[in-house]
C-alpha cells in the first residue's frame, strides 16, 4: 500500500464526522475506517497495518511525548502509544505539523484529561479484529500499531512549569485559559523577562498551509507569558476590541504598520474597526 493511499483512508473516514466532541469523533472515525478496511483484502490489510507502524514511529519522539503529557495532564508509556495513534488519526497535514512543532497541539481540539487520545487505542487492534473476523490468523505478519521503543530523549521534569512554558507557549497559554475558565489558578507563570527568548521558525516553514490565527483571548494570554507571535498581534487587537479597549486596539495595529499612534489615528480615523474581521484586514 503506498503511502498516498493510506493517508487517503485516513482522510476519507474523517470525513462528514457527525459530532464535534473529540472522543466521540475518534470513535466514530474508527468505526468509519473499519467500514473502509473491509473491502480490503487481507494482504492490504496488513500492509495498512505496516503503515500505522510506521507512521507511529516517526512520532516517538519525547518533545511529542511532553506536550501530550502536559496536554493530558499526564502520559505513561501506554497512554503515549494510544496518543501516537491518535496522531495518525489526525490526518496527514496535521500529523506533519506536530511533529515538526509539537507545540502546535494547543491548535487542534482535544478534551480536557486527554479521553481522545485514550479513544485511539481502538485503531492499533483494527485490522486485527477484522482479520479475526475473517478467520484469519496474521502470526507474526500483524506488525505492532505502535511499536513500544520508547525515545531517546532528555529526561523531562513533568512538575517544571517554567520548563513547559518556555517549550510549549501556545499549549501553556491554552491550558491556562481553560484553568481560569473553571476558577483554577495556578501559580503564576514566568513572566517574559523570567525566560529566554525561543528561537523563531516562520511559520508556514516546511507546512502544506499557513497554521491558523490563535483566537484573541488566547493571543492575550500568549502576550502576558511574552510569547506572542507576530503574526498573531491582529488577534491580540481583537482582544482589546472585545475588552473595550480600543485605543490600546489602535497602539498595537500602528506599531504593525510602522505608524506613530498620532499617525494611525489620521490615517484610520480616530475609531478602530469594530469588527474582528475589519482588524484583521486592517492589519
Amino acid at each position: 500500500m503506498h503511502v498516498e493511499e493510506f493517508w487517503a483512508l485516513i482522510d476519507a473516514a474523517r470525513a462528514g464526522l457527525d459530532t464535534t466532541d473529540p472522543p466521540s469523533a475518534v470513535e466514530e472515525q474508527v468505526d468509519a475506517l473499519r467500514v473502509l478496511l473491509d473491502d480490503l483484502t487481507d494482504a492490504r490489510l496488513l500492509a495498512f497495518q505496516q503503515r500505522v507502524s510506521e507512521q507511529t514511529a516517526r512520532a516517538d519522539d519525547w518533545r511529542l511525548w511532553a506536550a501530550g503529557y502536559l496536554a493530558a495532564g499526564g502520559m505513561s508509556d501506554d497512554a503515549f502509544d494510544d496518543f501516537r495513534l491518535w496522531l495518525v488519526l489526525q490526518g496527514r497535514e496535521t500529523f506533519e505539523r506536530l511533529l515538526t512543532r509539537p507545540d502546535l497541539l494547543a491548535d487542534v481540539p482535544w478534551d480536557d484529561g486527554g479521553g481522545a487520545f485514550s479513544a485511539a487505542e481502538e485503531l492499533g487492534h483494527l485490522v486485527e479484529e477484522i482479520l479475526r473476523g475473517r478467520g484469519t490468523d496474521a502470526g507474526d505478519a500483524l506488525v505492532p500499531a505502535a511499536p513500544a521503543s520508547r525515545p531517546c530523549r532528555d529526561p523531562f521534569d513533568e512538575q517544571d512549569d517554567e520548563w513547559s512554558s518556555r517549550v510549549f507557549p501556545r499549549l501553556s497559554a491554552r491550558l491556562a485559559v481553560a484553568a481560569d475558565a473553571l476558577g483554577h489558578h495556578p501559580d503564576p507563570s514566568p513572566t517574559a523577562g523570567d525566560v529566554p527568548d525561543l528561537p523563531t521558525t516562520p511559520r508556514d516553514a516546511g507546512f502544506p498551509q499557513a497554521v491558523e490565527p490563535v483566537e484573541p483571548l488566547l493571543a492575550a494570554a500568549l502576550y502576558e507569558r511574552g510569547h506572542l507571535h507576530p503574526h498573531d498581534r491582529p488577534m491580540l487587537a481583537a482582544h482589546w476590541l472585545a475588552e473595550d479597549r480600543g485605543g490600546e486596539a489602535v497602539l498595537e495595529l500602528a506599531s504593525m504598520r510602522g505608524h506613530e499612534p498620532d499617525t494611525a489615528a489620521a490615517a484610520h480615523g480616530a475609531d478602530p474597526p469594530e469588527e474582528r474581521g475589519a482588524v484583521i484586514g486592517w492589519s
